[in-house]
């Protein structure tokens, strides 16, 4: 995945932040949905879940993709290792438990004593107890797991166009689901929702971008098998700035008062053909 070559490793990390981009939403509208159920808990934990839910959608969108990137690495490490069956499965069973707890110890118990392993039962608890309600650790256990399954099937995709335009179609259509419940289950502004919505477009135009470039490389006539250079990346990475500042103007400008506005100033032409209509139909009703 991104130990290949640079068009394919950068195919990989622009789909890593269109799914994250996606995915968050969700996972932010169940945390906002358990976070009464999580207030039971200690203080510091309290605090340390109230800051991860309370950050900025930017600063979410960088820790979740750096975190799956960081898998999707480790993956890699491990597949050049060539270790064999069964050594590889009880290798990343290994690895997914530790990176789960891992995220558990630094984001919920970030201030917790390093020899106080208190919290490993809390969090296997999570899982297994439910008569103190849903805990916040389960909520970390849910989304590295689904990092880590995004990371076993990206490693075997296959990076054609057409794959990778169903997976943006498909991910647009979580994005819309994932932010109307954030919006509306989760009672945040409709302004997170869009940041989520540009993070999604900005990542998944940049991936679409690449994969088309790899399709003409591959069948191209007139291909040399050349890697991607530098300055076709900056062309491709300044078009999809373009893209997003253009549609975030027409966002600023197409809005039901901006449209009421334009109507207004065809108020007397739409009366106009009000009245010829009506003497219209006025005459054909006496015929």
């Amino acid at each position: 995945m991104l130990l290949t070559n640079r068009r394919h490793r950068f195919i990989f990390i622009f789909l890593a932040g269109m799914e994250v981009a996606w995915f968050l939403p969700f996972v932010l509208t169940l945390a906002a949905a358990w976070r009464p159920a999580m207030m039971h808990m200690n203080a510091a934990t309290t605090q340390a879940l109230d800051n991860l839910l309370g950050a900025p959608p930017a600063a979410l969108v960088l820790l979740f993709w750096l975190t799956l990137l960081g898998y999707m690495l480790a993956a890699d490490l491990l597949n050049q290792r060539l270790i064999l069956s069964p050594q590889r499965e009880l290798v990343l069973l290994a690895l997914t438990l530790l990176t789960m707890l891992g995220s558990i110890r630094l984001t919920l118990y970030p201030t917790t004593s390093l020899w106080d392993l208190s919290w490993v039962g809390s969090a296997f608890g999570s899982v297994f107890n439910y008569t103190e309600g849903w805990r916040p650790e389960l909520a970390m256990i849910i989304a590295n797991a689904f990092l880590w399954w995004r990371v076993a099937m990206n490693s075997g995709r296959d990076l054609t166009f057409l794959s990778v335009g169903v997976s943006f179609r498909l991910g647009m259509l979580l994005a819309l689901l994932g932010n109307g419940l954030l919006t509306g289950m989760a009672h945040q502004p409709p302004t997170q929702g869009v940041q989520y919505f540009w993070f999604f477009f900005g990542f998944g135009l940049a991936a679409i971008a690449l994969v088309r470039i790899d399709d003409k490389a591959v069948v191209g006539d007139h291909s040399v098998g050349a890697i991607l250079p530098w300055p076709r990346m900056g062309q491709i990475l300044a078009s999809v700035l373009a893209v997003l500042g253009l549609g975030a103007a027409a966002t600023s400008i197409y809005n039901p008062t901006t449209i009421r506005t334009f109507l207004g100033w065809f108020a007397p032409l739409w009366s106009f053909i009000g009245a010829i209509l009506l003497r219209l139909l006025a005459f054909l009703f006496w015929l």
